[in-house]
C-alpha cells in the first residue's frame, strides 16, 4: 500500500476513519498496525454504524505465529474494545486472511458470516427482453441524484452497507489510485439503476464490477444496466 492510498484510506477520510499503531519504544520503531473505516450501514430496517476492519500489517520480526500471543492477537482485542460496544459501532466486519481470522476468532470473537463468492460472465450479456423505455449511460462522475436511488431501494434489502453518495464519493470518485467508471439507467430522467465498473482488477483482461445497485425483483433493469 503506497502513502498515497494509505492517505486517502485514513486521512482523506479523517472523521471516519481510524489507526491502531504498536510502537516498540526501545528500538523506536514500528511492530504492528491495523487501520479501519467506519461506513454507514443498513440493517433490519434501520440505519446502524459499521466498521469495516481493512488492514493488518505486523513487522515479521514480531511475528510469533498462531499457537503463541503476539502484537497481532494485542492489536486485534484492543481495536475491537476501541471500536465496538455501547456508544460506538453495533458492527465490525472484513476479509481476513485465514491465519488472521483463527487469531481473531481466538481472541476477538470473530465470526464467520458468508463466504466471498467471485462471479465471472463470460461472453455476450444475454438477459430478459429489454425495456425500451429505460436509457443506460456510462459515465465517470457519480450520479447527484444517487441518494434518491438509495434510499427507494433500501427497504428491500434486509443488510448492506448504505450506498450513499457521501460514502460511493469517497470510496470511488476520491481513490488515487484507479478510475471508475459510473453505469447508470434511468427511465424519465429518473435514476433507477447504479453499477461501478473498472478495467482489471482481479486480472489485466477483464472488466470488474465493483458496485451495484438495483431495485431486487426487476430482471429488465438489471440486464439493461449490465449491457450498459
Amino acid at each position: 500500500m503506497s502513502v498515497r492510498h494509505w492517505r486517502w484510506k485514513y486521512r482523506l477520510n479523517a472523521d471516519l476513519s481510524a489507526c491502531l499503531l504498536a510502537i516498540d519504544l526501545e528500538r523506536d520503531a514500528l511492530a504492528g498496525f491495523v487501520g479501519g473505516v467506519r461506513v454507514p450501514f443498513w440493517h433490519a430496517e434501520h440505519d446502524l454504524s459499521a466498521v469495516h476492519t481493512l488492514d493488518h500489517m505486523i513487522d515479521p520480526s514480531y511475528r510469533r505465529g498462531l499457537g503463541r500471543a503476539g502484537v497481532f492477537s494485542e492489536l486485534i482485542s484492543r481495536w475491537v474494545g476501541a471500536q465496538f460496544g455501547p456508544g460506538r459501532a453495533g458492527l465490525g466486519f472484513g476479509f481476513p486472511s485465514r491465519a488472521n481470522f483463527r487469531v481473531g476468532e481466538r481472541v476477538a470473537r470473530y465470526r464467520r458470516l458468508m463466504p466471498v463468492t467471485c462471479l465471472v460472465h463470460a461472453g455476450a450479456w444475454q438477459g430478459p427482453c429489454r425495456d425500451a423505455g429505460l436509457e443506460g449511460t456510462l459515465r465517470a462522475e457519480l450520479p447527484e441524484d444517487t441518494d434518491e436511488l438509495w434510499l427507494r431501494c433500501r427497504a428491500r434489502y434486509p443488510m448492506m452497507v448504505a450506498r450513499t453518495r457521501e460514502y460511493l464519493r469517497w470510496r470511488y470518485e476520491q481513490h488515487p489510485d484507479v478510475d471508475y467508471a459510473f453505469a447508470q439507467v434511468r427511465r424519465g430522467g429518473q435514476l433507477l439503476g447504479l453499477a461501478v465498473v473498472r478495467d482489471g482488477g482481479v486480472a489485466d483482461d477483464v472488466v470488474t464490477l465493483m458496485d451495484w445497485l438495483t431495485p431486487p425483483g426487476e430482471p429488465a433493469l438489471a440486464a439493461h444496466l449490465a449491457e450498459v
